[in-house]
């Protein structure tokens, strides 16, 4: 009698230690996944600023440029 619970409460331990990996697998996946999602936002971000600065770096020195020639 104690054997067979003992072996039903271990059979349970098992089982709930896959739904466990189970869980946090699929979980640790999402997270993942929300990361990799994070970093595009932020490269394109990153390219974003990049861009604008250049740009603005060059627009301010054709300014410059312009202002010497003409003053």
């Amino acid at each position: 009698m104690m054997k067979e619970k003992w072996k039903l409460i271990e059979e349970a331990k098992q089982k709930s230690e896959i739904l466990d990996a189970i869980i946090h697998g699929t979980w640790f996946e999402e997270v993942e996944e929300s990361r990799s999602e994070h970093n595009r936002r932020k490269r394109k971000v990153i390219v974003f600023y990049k861009v604008f600065g250049i740009t603005t770096f060059i627009l301010i020195l054709l300014l410059v440029i312009y202002n010497i020639q003409v003053g």
